[in-house]
């Protein structure tokens, strides 16, 4: 009994210096590398409750097309940003926080996401046009965040 008391007490004690010796998370910036008209391979779209249109299309493939901000609202046309995280320590996985505000869609003006990010890797966000309801005129802003910090924001001026 004796033994197994130990035994547990060593695990507990080296699972808990484990996290001690981890560095911490820093994201110094997320810097922009691309930007425009996308063609985007969808692999699923899941219920999200925390967009306007109350999905989110998760994919496995992005093309950029055009590097543009002006946007022409068409059904099926997908815009959106292509960025790199960097901070430290490399390859790290972060939590991002991908929000969208855009001009009124069903009542709401912003459409955001929690995204998966990696530290020294690029990812891509965007937003495509599905139904009639989501053609709407005015500026859209794309925003990055990590945790209560916004690390980047690009504007696109959707126009019929």
């Amino acid at each position: 009994m004796r033994v197994s008391i130990f035994l547990t007490t060593i695990v507990l004690f080296l699972s808990s210096c484990a996290g001690v010796n981890s560095p911490p998370t820093q994201i110094s910036d997320i810097k922009l590398l691309d930007y425009g008209l996308m063609k985007i391979n969808v692999k699923e779209t899941i219920e999200k409750s925390t967009t306007a249109s109350g999905k989110y299309n998760v994919t496995d493939g992005v093309e950029f097309l055009e590097r543009t901000t002006n946007i022409t609202a068409k059904k099926k046309n997908t815009f959106g940003i292509k960025y790199q995280v960097n901070g430290t320590p490399a390859g790290r996985k972060v939590d991002l926080t991908l929000k969208v505000i855009h001009p009124k869609i069903k009542g709401k003006t912003l459409s955001s996401a929690r995204v998966k990010g990696t530290i020294g890797s690029w990812r891509s966000s965007f937003y495509t046009f599905d139904k009639d309801y989501e053609l709407v005129e005015g500026e859209w802003k794309m925003q990055v965040w990590f945790e209560s910090s916004m690390l980047l924001e690009k504007t696109f001026t959707v126009n019929k």
